[in-house]
């Protein structure tokens, strides 16, 4: 019977999540994605496998994508503190430049950000608001997928859209010199 119950809690558990997921994505969506190399330069680099420090290529990227509100109601978009990162496909994939609100906290304390600091937008139905942003990789980009995916670590003191858009996959531009 502890079983059983046990069992049924988890699956109303996985439902709930996913239900809310798929109705959170629905609603915003990434419209528009650019990706620019910004240069390149040689840097010194700590290679874990081996301990030392080894000369490596960092290549500087800028992103910029447009989110918009494809729902009836107003949205809460965070558009700053946001922590880039890029996920590494596995081969024959698209790597994927991601934004996300990270915890973060000092000696147990949890350190909460400003309004300003977090670039809150509040979107009507069918409008967009912008981000842009940079970050280096030790590999070079020939074609990336933005992932807008704040989510709510604040108890929802701020009232912004939480949940995972990934938009289409572009090819990286390299300026011409």
């Amino acid at each position: 019977m502890k079983k059983r119950i046990t069992y049924m809690a988890f699956l109303l558990f996985i439902s709930a999540l996913f239900s809310t997921q798929a109705a959170e994505t629905s609603n915003l969506e990434i419209v528009m994605t650019q990706a620019v190399l910004m240069g390149q330069k040689e840097v010194s680099a700590y290679v874990y496998k081996t301990k030392t420090r080894e000369p490596k290529t960092s290549y500087n990227y800028k992103f910029y994508c447009l989110l918009k509100n494809i729902s009836k109601a107003e949205i809460t978009v965070a558009t700053k503190s946001l922590n880039p990162s890029i996920i590494y496909a596995k081969e024959g994939e698209t790597p994927m430049a991601t934004l996300s609100i990270d915890k973060a906290s000092y000696k147990g304390s949890q350190i909460i950000p400003s309004l300003t600091d977090l670039g809150l937008v509040t979107l009507h139905p069918g409008e967009s608001a912008g981000i842009s942003w940079e970050k280096s990789s030790f590999t070079q980009l020939q074609s990336v997928k933005v992932q807008y995916n704040p989510k709510d670590i604040f108890d929802n003191r701020f009232g912004y859209w939480t949940g995972r858009v990934t938009g289409e996959s572009v090819e990286v531009t390299v300026p011409k010199k």
